[in-house]
This record gives C-alpha cells, sequence and structure tokens, in this order.
C-alpha cells in the first residue's frame, strides 16, 4: 500500500474530525471535497489503487461516523469543549484497549498517564450511569 494512502489513514483514525464531510454521496457518485484532505485524496484518487480506495473509502466512514457521534454529544451536551473531550477519552481509551504505548499522545495534549486515563474514563462511566439514573 502506497505510504501516503497508509499516513492519511491513520490520520483518520487519530484526527477524524479533519475529515469531517469528506466522501460524501451526491447523485450516486462518491465525492471527495469538504476539507483539505478530500482535496488531497481527489487530486491522487487515479493514481491509487483499487484497494487503497476501498481502505480510504472505509477509513472515511469510519471517520464521519466518529463525528456524527461527535455531534450528538455536542447537541445533547450543548457544549462544544464537553463534547470533544468525550470523544478524546473514548479514542485514548480504545488506543490502550489496542495495546498502544503506556504513554499515549492526543490532539491538544501532552502525555497522559494511562492509570490516570483509565480511573478518569471509570469514573466518567459511573459518573455517567448514576446521572442518568437520578437525572
Amino acid at each position: 500500500m502506497n505510504e501516503g494512502v497508509q499516513i492519511i489513514l491513520e490520520r483518520m483514525k487519530t484526527h477524524p474530525d479533519e475529515f469531517d464531510g469528506v466522501g460524501a454521496i451526491h447523485n450516486s457518485q462518491y465525492t471527495l471535497g469538504g476539507s483539505k484532505w478530500g482535496t488531497v485524496i481527489s487530486r491522487y484518487w487515479e493514481f491509487i489503487t483499487e484497494e487503497e480506495h476501498a481502505a480510504l473509502k472505509a477509513g472515511i466512514t469510519e471517520a464521519n461516523r466518529q463525528n456524527l457521534t461527535s455531534a450528538v454529544l455536542r447537541t445533547l451536551t450543548n457544549t462544544p469543549e464537553r463534547a470533544r473531550n468525550a470523544v478524546r477519552a473514548r479514542l485514548v481509551e480504545s488506543q490502550l484497549m489496542n495495546n498502544s504505548p503506556t504513554m499515549v499522545r492526543t490532539q491538544g495534549f501532552g502525555a497522559i498517564d494511562e492509570v490516570k486515563l483509565k480511573n478518569n474514563i471509570a469514573n466518567n462511566i459511573v459518573g455517567t450511569a448514576i446521572r442518568g439514573k437520578n437525572g
């Protein structure tokens, strides 16, 4: 697989917000507009393999699914910062569950201690469950 395609696929996993709106279906045609990445991908689309097309489409779909979740959280909480933090926490949690290094880096943050992160995630889950029952 092309190295540039691999880099973009990894970027989709860590920065799905940068791919918001990329890969829309318009008049039954797959379009790649919507962001700087849509421009880059569409510029080289004809030069990549069918396997790379499929991988990019799958990555774009997953990034936009994460963006949908983020949009729902923002709407529910009506506070963009809380929604971004929830998405970041889920992203870091999934990285930890997939055997990522003990110290992970996320957009806008420095190194995060794994134990503190797991405790924060657990506290948030328990707090959300309790608020849901009482709220």
